[in-house]
């Protein structure tokens, strides 16, 4: 992506819960739960808000930074549940919420991509910034408090932490600082039991009921083993046509980045790969859904104990079943 510079801040809340607190408090103690990787997550206080607590990244960014709040001409919000208001477009709330940025005089966007989708988004918005001559500097933001969309935080076979992050996007003299994007879709291998937005396959009707044709399943330990093999298969391939299409030679990547769910996948995923250093957020902050390529992209690019133009590949793994990648380097300072 020809010219575009990232910046990024993010910011999660000091009260934090352990795993032994978060298993302590739940029923459900199998063994893929209790060898999923994570130590801690942290925790927002009840009562706070998405963009309240969005805010705070944003004001890390501008203070890092030194960016103007209407120097922006775009806001994107990638949402995972529902926000402050559920009719309302969350990205203009938070607009509102920034001093300096005035309701009607920039773009905003209100994306449901989820953690399968943060990578496609700097994808949409960076294409965006190229094709748009209104719009030189977009922010993408995300803000996830879990509390209300989970019982004691658990989404199987992992748990959620909360925390938010703002990535900035403009024109810039930088070259190539995103090297290339891929993005897989495991939908094929998806046979939809439940009803998703929009509707179903298969209409839940009166008869249907009757007929006992609707069906309810229970993801079995084989099933998530087959689940597992299926991600690093189409792992493999999507990191490969990633390089290729890229002219990107992989054993010179100085880190991997791997924003996923469970250790199970990341280690199977590190089999495949050369041996680097290693960012993974799962430890110290569990699950983290959209925000997790944030906080990747954060510690490579502001973590000063990592040198100037050094590259990495970025591994996106969403509960949702899609893969995503990114290549990225850290820009030499003028």
């Amino acid at each position: 992506m020809k010219n575009i510079s990232i910046k990024v801040a993010t910011f999660f809340p000091e009260a934090t819960k352990t795993f032994a607190e978060l298993t302590s408090a739940s029923e459900y103690k199998d063994s893929k739960i209790l060898a999923n990787g994570i130590r801690s997550v942290h925790t927002c206080d009840e009562g706070i808000s998405s963009t309240a607590l969005s805010v705070k990244a944003f004001e890390k960014l501008v203070e890092r930074e030194n960016i103007d709040a209407d120097s922006i001409d775009c806001v994107a919000w990638i949402s995972e549940g529902v926000d402050d208001y559920i009719y309302m477009d969350t990205a203009k709330t938070f607009v509102e919420d920034i001093k300096g940025i005035v309701d009607g005089e920039i773009h905003t966007y209100q994306l449901y991509g989820g953690a399968g989708g943060t990578i496609q988004t700097i994808q949409l918005i960076s294409n965006q910034i190229i094709a748009n001559p209104s719009i030189n500097k977009a922010i993408i933001v995300t803000s996830l408090i879990w509390g209300a969309h989970s019982e004691n935080r658990l989404l199987y076979p992992t748990y959620v932490g909360d925390g938010t992050g703002v990535i900035v996007l403009e024109k810039d003299t930088v070259p190539d600082m995103i090297q290339g994007i891929k993005v897989r879709t495991l939908e094929a291998y998806n046979t939809p039991y439940a009803i998703p937005y929009g509707g179903t396959k298969h209409p839940i009707t009166q008869e249907v009921i009757q007929q006992n044709a609707f069906k309810v399943e229970t993801i079995t330990k084989e099933h998530q083993n087959g689940i597992l093999d299926t991600i690093i298969q189409e792992a493999s391939l999507m990191i490969n046509e990633l390089c290729e299409e890229n002219k990107f030679d992989i054993h010179t990547l100085d880190y991997i980045g791997i924003s996923g769910f469970h250790q199970d996948y990341t280690v199977e995923l590190l089999k495949m790969l050369p041996a680097k250093k290693l960012i993974n957020p799962l430890s110290e902050k569990g699950y983290l859904g959209s925000l997790g390529v944030f906080e990747i992209l954060h510690q490579f690019l502001n973590t000063s104990k990592i040198r100037e133009g050094s590259k990495m590949l970025v591994i996106n793994l969403g509960l949702e079943g899609n893969l995503e990648g990114m290549l990225i380097h850290k820009p030499i300072s003028l």
